[in-house]
């Protein structure tokens, strides 16, 4: 109570109610934001995955895709020999369309446009 009668001034860190509300703002609202990169990134993955299965069902060469798979399955069988077939399988299935992204064979929209065409959605 001496600060008030003697007009002195509290130092500059001194911890405000409202000092401690804003920085419980802040931390909220950076919370925020990265609970919404993280779902944004799980779209966006969500989003390759699917463009990737409709390329394979509606482009891609049946023959081509079982060659591809193969391959890879043979790959992964001797990496991983502990898998169950239904595990060795998902993760073929993964590999090849990661090699299909990665060959430039899809065009998908990066993560900033994809972001942008979401946004534009909401909107």
């Amino acid at each position: 109570m001496f600060y008030v009668r003697d007009n002195i001034a509290p130092p500059a860190d001194f911890p405000t109610t409202r000092k401690r509300r804003l920085r419980q703002e802040a931390q909220q609202e950076k919370h925020a934001h990265r609970q919404n990169l993280a779902q944004l990134k799980i779209d966006y993955e969500a989003y390759c995955v699917a463009e990737t299965k409709r390329f394979i069902r509606e482009v891609m060469s049946p023959a081509e895709h079982q060659r591809i798979f193969d391959t890879h399955h043979r790959y992964n069988r001797g990496l991983f020999r502990h898998m169950t077939d239904e595990q060795l399988h998902e993760l073929t299935d993964s590999t090849v369309r990661a090699e299909i992204q990665k060959a430039g064979h899809i065009q998908l929209l990066s993560l900033e446009e994809f972001s942008r065409k979401q946004s534009q959605h909401a909107a």
